[in-house]
């Protein structure tokens, strides 16, 4: 074989190397550009995690989201979205301690991590739009606390245009008369209660704040009264004569047969 020859099929050998080398540039491209789209979301995955630790985010919260993406039981997407809530919400002056317990409880729960994640987006939205409300009629920025006790109520059933209205129409009480109040208007409500019997028994606890906290443990008393026989409404006709006539919780369980302590009060 000449040199010429040996240069020919050198040449054919090049060409179909070539050839190869093309048909796989596409993988090789595609294998690059995963790889670095990999990469940036590991960076923005970790800058998420720096922020949250920024916010001071509890670190039990943030151990337990970033152990369940790497044992897969929470995508990378979800967990960045569950940091990026929490960061806002913090941030904002919402009640984390609220969300971070409602992950805990879905991750104990399994819910799925895009439920779960859709589920935190809604709590924020709503704590939000109450805080927007409220801060615009009160004139006053609420703290995470008592933003959680006011969710907690509209939990129970109440509705944001419920709490406003209480809100205005006892403006002159201190915030914690104003949440004990709420509370107690949810409890009884959701109890079955009727609306004018409700109304009537709440304006007469809210004058005092000293009669609000004496009267506050009625919802167990009525549990028991309502077990026992009595109807609802004829139970709350009896309490509301109490509350008038300046009658303590015990004197009216008193006067049912019922014992005082199975309140939760002092005699």
């Amino acid at each position: 074989m000449n040199f010429r020859t040996i240069g020919n099929v050198w040449a054919i050998r090049m060409f179909c190397f070539g050839c190869v080398l093309c048909s796989c540039s596409p993988f090789v491209t595609g294998a690059m550009a995963a790889s670095q789209s990999e990469n940036k979301d590991q960076h923005v995955f970790s800058e998420v995690v720096e922020a949250a630790k920024r916010t001071e985010i509890q670190q039990e919260t943030l151990l337990l989201i970033t152990q369940s993406m790497l044992e897969h039981t929470l995508e990378e997407q979800d967990a960045s979205c569950l940091l990026v809530n929490l960061v806002n919400a913090k941030n904002d002056g919402l009640p984390v301690s609220l969300l971070e317990e409602k992950i805990v409880e879905g991750k104990a729960k399994r819910i799925l991590g895009s439920q779960l994640c859709s589920a935190i987006k809604h709590m924020c939205k709503e704590v939000s739009e109450l805080q927007t409300l409220l801060a615009r009629q009160t004139d006053i920025v609420l703290q995470e606390d008592v933003l959680a006790v006011l969710y907690e109520i509209r939990a129970q059933g109440v509705t944001q245009h419920e709490i406003q209205k209480f809100f205005a129409h006892y403006a002159d009480k201190e915030m914690g008369v104003l949440l004990e109040g709420i509370r107690l208007h949810a409890l009884l409500n959701q109890a079955g209660v009727s609306s004018e019997n409700l109304e009537t028994f709440i304006a007469l606890v809210m004058q005092k704040e000293s009669t609000l906290m004496r009267w506050k443990e009625i919802t167990q008393l009525f549990s028991i009264v309502v077990k026992s026989g009595i109807s609802p409404n004829a139970f709350m006709n009896k309490a509301i004569l109490a509350v008038k006539s300046g009658k303590l919780p015990h004197t009216l369980a008193n006067e049912l047969s019922l014992q005082p302590r199975a309140l939760g009060v002092t005699e």
